[in-house]
């Protein structure tokens, strides 16, 4: 699976991102290229990501060696808090355990928010001590993936998110249940899981620019210049993918998508084992042949690059 994510779904995304973002001037009235573009590069980063994270544990298994999961299919997810805590979940407890934790018991914040409880009541001081850490924490977390002002920005984008998520969560319930929304319903499940996504993708322009000035012409073409319409015409396929291309990436995200679900109930590859030899090796073969046959090659790519192999 992680070679079809990195070399049939990443790469080919990753073709038409670059083209757009590289020549955003030519697309900056057109919101709904940018919106394709800004998707297409969340698929590219989860798919390169995840696929060389599933790749190393495979390899690292036929040595009879186990890593850590970096991965629980986070775009299952309905909230900003547990979508991090699905995405890479290795730097996650690093940051939790060497950063959060010390903070939270730290003597200096237990000061601090006791001098504003004092003065300001007894919920701020306990907003204080859980916003500080987050605060802090995602702040950090920007600077790690790069020292620009768009990854602290980026930080303090989740920081806030998160902190209001919290700080909300009780009056969402309450609102909910006067609406009488049935939140344990697959379409309020599905709103949440797609309004996870937008929030990702909304920090994914923030943190994939190298300046301030291309995400203003990213976002403002969307909110300004947004015409569907522009989706029917050829103008799509000028950004280095054809109407097969799509398709394939379409199809691709669909099948990833049944398989991560299949995978929240179990394992597949030890479904898969169980299966009578024939079958089983001809599933290998044919998955293998589809990977060689529709992955993406050449010398406009570069498969043997990852998206964080220089973190």
């Amino acid at each position: 699976m992680g070679g079809c994510k990195k070399l049939v779904i990443a790469e080919r995304a990753n073709i038409f991102v670059n083209y757009v973002y590289t020549n955003l001037d030519q697309y900056a009235e057109s919101g709904a290229i940018l919106i394709v573009a800004s998707i297409l590069s969340v698929i590219q980063l989860y798919c390169d990501f995840s696929g060389y994270m599933d790749i190393a544990t495979g390899i690292s298994q036929l040595f009879g060696i186990g890593i850590d999961s970096n991965f629980a299919h986070p775009f299952f997810s309905k909230s900003a808090g547990e979508f991090w805590r699905r995405w890479h979940i290795t730097l996650g407890d690093w940051f939790r355990d060497y950063v959060y934790m010390p903070i939270v018991i730290s003597t200096w914040l237990a000061k601090f928010s006791k001098k504003v409880k004092i003065q300001y009541g007894k919920r701020a001081g306990k907003i204080i001590r859980s916003a500080v850490p987050l605060s802090l924490v995602w702040i950090l977390t920007g600077l790690w993936h790069g020292t620009g002002i768009n990854y602290l920005i980026w930080g303090l984008y989740w920081a806030v998110i998160i902190i209001l998520s919290d700080l909300l969560e009780p009056s969402i319930k309450k609102a909910n249940k006067l609406l009488r929304v049935k939140t344990e319903a697959a379409y309020w499940k599905l709103f949440q899981m797609i309004r996870t996504g937008i929030l990702f993708c909304i920090g994914k322009i923030i943190s994939s620019q190298h300046s301030l000035q291309n995400v203003k012409i990213i976002i403002g073409g969307i909110l300004r210049h947004l015409n569907l319409q522009e989706l029917r015409t050829g103008r799509l396929y000028e950004a280095g993918l054809d109407h097969a291309d799509f398709r394939i990436i379409l199809t691709g995200c669909v099948i990833l998508t049944v398989v991560s679900w299949r995978q929240e109930k179990g394992s597949i590859r030890e479904a898969v084992s169980r299966w009578h030899c024939l079958p089983r090796w001809i599933f290998y073969g044919v998955s293998a042949v589809v990977v060689l046959l529709l992955g993406v090659y050449g010398e406009s790519t570069d498969n043997i690059s990852f998206a964080y192999m220089y973190f």
